[in-house]
Parts: structure tokens; sequence; C-alpha cells
């Protein structure tokens, strides 16, 4: 695993600030690597493993999480019964039909530190930082320049 230091260092700078992380980019760049190194982190600070939830839409064990209701579901019952933060890593969140909805209600919440990854060119938009009302980071991963 290619340790990618500066990416790194500047997702870690927001770590339980109330905004939602955007990783965006390319398949293969380095969004998901970025997130493993993260988690990584996390845990030799000291983070309990419990606290962290890391979901891959492409993976079998999440094709059940396909809208944001069974979405929904799925983090308020791991969540349960345990004090934040939280950490909530969702890869290639825009397999999820309107994963929007989701994300906005573990926002409100106020427990969750929210890293999200998605290719699509949708989450680029300037309609997503209206959306979520003002509290993303996005960082775009680019090929020639890899996260």
């Amino acid at each position: 695993m290619i340790e990618r230091t500066i990416y790194f260092e500047q997702l870690n700078g927001y770590r339980d600030k109330p905004f939602i992380k955007v990783l965006t980019g390319m398949r293969r760049v380095g969004k998901s690597t970025l997130i493993d190194l993260f988690t990584r982190h996390l845990v030799q600070t000291g983070v309990d493993r419990t606290q962290i939830l890391k979901s891959t839409s492409e993976l079998p064990d999440s094709f059940q999480l396909d809208d944001y209701k069974s979405l929904t579901d799925h983090v308020l019952r791991w969540s349960e019964n345990k004090k934040g933060p939280l950490y909530l890593f969702l890869d290639e969140v825009g397999r999820i039909k309107e994963w929007e909805r989701a994300i906005n209600g573990f926002h409100a919440m106020g427990i969750f530190d929210l890293i999200l990854t998605d290719r699509n060119a949708d989450m680029l938009s300037s309609e997503l930082s209206t959306l979520f009302g003002g509290t993303l980071w996005r960082y775009s991963c680019s090929p020639f320049f890899i996260c």
C-alpha cells in the first residue's frame, strides 16, 4: 500500500470536524486506499474498531444496502448504544439510491464522522454543497496525481 502522506494529512485535518468528507475520482486512483490508511490510523491512535463502520457498495456484504432506507437501518442498528464519535466510511456511496437523505440524517445526529467516496461526476456538482448546507469538504482524486 502506497503511503499517501499529503492526502492523508489533509483528510486527517478534518477528523472529528462537523464536515462531510467526500473523495471523488476515477476508478483505481486511490480513494479506497486512502480510507484504509485513515482507518488504520484511527485504530493506531486509540479508536476502538467497534467505533468504525466501513461499507463498500461494490462488495457482496453490502449489496442489500441499495437505498437510503436500508442504509439508514443498517447504520442505526450498528450505532445503537454507542457513543460518538463514530466513524462511518461509505465507499462508492453513489450506488445507493437517494444516499443523500441518509447522509443528511446521519450528519444531523452529530455523532458520526462521515467520509464518503464515489467516482460519479454528480458528487462534484455545486448542488451537493447546497444540499449539505455548507458542511462539505471535498477532494477530487486525479489519475495523474494519485490520492
